[in-house]
């Protein structure tokens, strides 16, 4: 459906009314675009249109202006974050979400966990690294040292050094 090109019947869907109700509103100068079967309607234009509309019919006074919102944009903000709010719960219960604190933790752990191993393995290789080696067999003494720890890592062995 296009918003910015609303037929008669996909307005009084979206505003859930009759398509008779829609007709009826032009005399109430509901914002149009058109005439006869070439009309249409803009969503973003009829919107605003029809809150204030039925805050008057209420004897609500319009209090947009003054940085207060419309009665029925608060609902229906309110009542949007309610269902994401439910929905995001859903999703946890499922195993679907994690909260951001609990991710937070175990990335935390994780990384003290890398970083005390990395720590442990410098003094171990440091001292192999005296006996005369050419560069080469250094960085493949280094790299077999960093790969032990990562395989110790994937593994999720947490016996560490700690830092």
């Amino acid at each position: 459906m296009d918003l910015a090109k609303l037929s008669q019947k996909e307005l009084a869907k979206l505003l859930r009314v009759e398509d008779r109700t829609v007709r009826n509103l032009k005399e109430e100068k509901i914002p149009c675009h058109g005439e006869g079967r070439g009309m249409y309607y803009v969503w973003d234009e009829v919107e605003p249109w029809w809150f204030d509309r039925r805050a008057r019919a209420i004897g609500l006074k319009k209090t947009e202006g003054a940085g207060v919102p419309d009665i029925f944009v608060s609902e229906a903000r309110k009542a949007a974050a309610d269902a994401e709010i439910a929905e995001m719960k859903a999703e946890t219960m499922k195993g679907g979400l994690l909260e951001a604190a609990a991710v937070e933790a175990v990335w935390a752990e994780h990384i003290a966990i890398a970083k005390g191993k990395l720590r442990a393995m410098t003094p171990r290789i440091a001292v192999q690294l005296m006996d005369g080696m050419t560069v080469p067999e250094r960085k493949a003494m280094l790299d077999e040292g960093v790969n032990e720890v990562l395989a110790e890592l994937e593994r999720g062995e947490e016996n560490q050094a700690t830092a």
